[in-house]
């Protein structure tokens, strides 16, 4: 594979990972507005009161709280697998620098710094930025569960509760 076949795969990648997170993003604001509207609908429209009404209301206001939750989320997530990435690029560039016999400067003052220093500064970045990106995206996962069944519980409970009319 020479180097133009190899970005272009690489560009197709990033193009295809590109539509995945607007179209996963979308779908969030999709289910949260839905989930709002069918509850707003709900409370102007249904008479009398039950109980499996108010509880499908808890479950669909559940549902959206939840939602906004993620989708407040989602950006952090994203940065800070971008501090992840960053830092796995320096201690890469540092490595290269470390190879050609180069030198290394510190950025806020200019001076000259060790580089197995500056390689290890990076890797406790990479460290710490890699296990914050795993826990926001494994709070993310279980608002997600938690988002969808809470939603589904919330519309079924509706549909019982107009079909059979529960008093």
């Amino acid at each position: 594979m020479d180097k133009q076949e190899v970005n272009s795969l690489k560009d197709s990648i990033q193009y295809l990972q590109r539509l995945a997170i607007e179209g996963q993003s979308k779908f969030l604001y999709f289910l949260v507005g839905l989930t709002f509207a069918i509850l707003g609908l709900s409370l102007q429209t249904t008479r009398p009161v039950t109980w499996v009404t108010q509880i499908s209301w808890v479950m669909l206001l559940s549902s959206g709280l939840v939602g906004i939750f993620r989708i407040e989320s989602d950006p952090k997530g994203r940065m800070m697998e971008s501090y992840k990435l960053t830092a796995e690029y320096f201690k890469l560039q540092f490595k290269e620098a470390r190879i050609q016999g180069r030198g290394v400067e510190d950025e806020s003052t200019g001076d000259p710094v060790p580089v197995d220093e500056a390689i290890n500064k990076q890797a406790v970045w990479e460290k710490m930025a890699d296990e914050r990106v795993k826990k926001i995206f494994w709070e993310q996962e279980w608002r997600y569960k938690i988002q969808m069944w809470a939603f589904i519980l919330g519309v079924i409970g509706l549909a019982v509760d107009k079909i059979f009319a529960f008093n």
